[in-house]
């Protein structure tokens, strides 16, 4: 788990945002997936953050919701950087 938030902290500073902390989902793979996971539920996480800088330059606030999901950072699903499954992530 430490290693996960180190590299993920480090990934989102090369992507220009201020790793605050992962956002969990609970998700199922997809009946028809084709694979051993077909249809089994599982969780993965995913780093969230602010971007250090708007389009205005000035830096961004959390809003009442916290923060987003950090765009372009990889998530980590079944111990390992996999893939989470199915559509409409992030939301």
């Amino acid at each position: 788990m430490r290693n996960y938030l180190d590299y993920a902290e480090n990934q989102a500073t090369e992507l220009g945002y201020e790793m605050d902390g992962v956002r969990v989902y609970y998700a199922a793979y997809p009946e028809n997936d084709g694979s051993e996971n077909a249809g089994n539920s599982t969780i993965f996480m995913v780093p969230t953050g602010d971007s250090f800088t708007n389009k205005n330059g000035e830096f961004l606030r959390p809003d009442s919701y916290g923060s987003g999901d950090i765009p372009g950072a990889d998530g980590l699903n079944r111990g390992h950087d996999g893939m989470p499954p199915g559509q409409g992530y992030p939301d």
